[in-house]
């Protein structure tokens, strides 16, 4: 991959699954099967073969991960997430971390005290800030989470409500974030699927492999 190429999936990299839609696209568009009507490679093409395994295995180990954190969740007796002030340490000498460990969407487990980067810029006190945890997981298994999430909708009775899964637990447990705690990007919910699908469609496309490798993922 060049440099420039590099640069482009970084950024939309450093921003997932806040922003879901950006590298689903740049990794379904790098993938090389064509449009959804019809491909314009041959499954057995060794090209484009080498394309759908560089794919999977980037989103198989993505080393960030991106959450939006409220005022609420990082102020107060009950906060969940710390400041961590020092001028040699990224964007205006802030930080953050969390104050207990976290399962977040996808399986994996954010150990307490992890490091993280400020995305965003801390314009007023009660804004919300983006943060980027340095965290390897799989993009594939937050992928399997919004479809299952968008498969429970249709299972919730109308009048029903979820409980907050990033409600304040007791001190020292660690605490489960949904893909709703994220702050993910305003968007229809089929829009979202329809990215997630293509994308799989795209990587087991004729290849017995990678689909195997997908489905024990």
């Amino acid at each position: 991959m060049t440099t420039a190429r590099r640069v482009i999936f970084d950024i939309a990299r450093s921003w997932f699954p806040v922003h879901f839609h950006p590298l689903v696209c740049l990794l379904r568009a790098t993938s090389g099967t064509g449009s959804l009507e019809s491909s314009f490679v041959a499954a057995g093409d060794e090209s484009w073969q080498r394309c759908s395994a560089y794919v999977y295995h980037y989103f198989l180990q993505l080393p960030t991960f991106t959450q939006v954190i409220p005022m609420a969740a990082r102020t107060g007796i009950g906060a969940l997430y710390e400041a961590m002030i020092d001028a040699k340490l990224y964007t205006g000498g802030v930080m953050y971390r969390n104050v207990r460990a976290i399962h977040l969407p996808g399986r994996s487990l954010l150990p307490r005290h992890s490091s993280s980067r400020l995305l965003s810029t801390v314009a007023e006190p009660n804004n919300s800030v983006v943060i980027e945890w340095e965290h390897e997981h799989s993009g594939w298994r937050v992928m399997l989470e919004l479809l299952q999430d968008y498969l429970k909708q249709s299972e919730v009775p109308q009048g029903s409500t979820r409980a907050c899964a990033s409600a304040v637990p007791p001190r020292g447990t660690e605490i489960t974030l949904g893909l709703e705690d994220l702050g993910m990007e305003s968007k229809e919910d089929e829009e979202l699927v329809m990215d997630a699908l293509d994308l799989v469609r795209t990587i087991i496309h004729g290849n017995s492999v990678l689909m195997t490798e997908l489905m024990v993922e």
